[in-house]
């Protein structure tokens, strides 16, 4: 029972990590002058709720936004019905 609750747990962690990731990393954008870029840039799910800084570095900033929401699901995921069975 302990195997399917970690294979479990690990499974919606990832999911949401991965989830944020895609909502949130820019797959392209379309150049229109004076516009912003989070109204012509668009993600894998649609429009991406957070504007990044241009650069080579801005696909770093989504996918450490991906771990950290992964990890605080792992994390949740992991006092609740822990706490609850003791």
């Amino acid at each position: 029972m302990g195997t399917v609750k970690a294979t479990a747990r690990i499974l919606v962690s990832s999911l949401a990590g991965i989830m944020t990731f895609l909502g949130t990393m820019t797959a392209g954008c379309d150049d229109i002058g004076g516009v912003p870029s989070w109204e012509r840039c668009r993600s894998w799910l649609g429009t991406p709720i957070i504007e990044w800084p241009g650069g080579d570095w801005s696909p770093i900033f989504p996918l450490l936004l991906g771990i950290g929401v992964g990890y605080l699901v792992f994390r949740l995921l992991g006092f609740a019905p822990l706490r609850a069975s003791k």
